[in-house]
């Protein structure tokens, strides 16, 4: 009797250890993909900030050319 409930026991406890192993697998795995989430999104956002400083120079270009042309009229 008591050797069947410790082999019971023991089933059960490895069950538990398979489930456990199983969720850190997962979460491990979320985490891997939680990362690379975030790498990308980090890129996006560098290539947008490269974008509005671009556009940002361009705009100045333009004023500048804007203000030109009106001072040119003037004279």
């Amino acid at each position: 009797m008591r050797n069947r409930l410790r082999t019971e026991i023991c089933r059960f406890n490895q069950q538990q250890i398979a489930q456990l192993n199983h969720a850190i697998a997962q979460l491990d795995s979320a985490d891997a993909e939680s990362s690379h989430a975030i790498a990308q999104l980090d890129r996006g956002i560098s290539d947008l900030d490269h974008g509005i400083s671009q556009l940002d120079a361009e705009f100045l270009i333009l004023i500048t050319e804007f203000l030109n042309l009106i001072q040119q009229m003037q004279n």
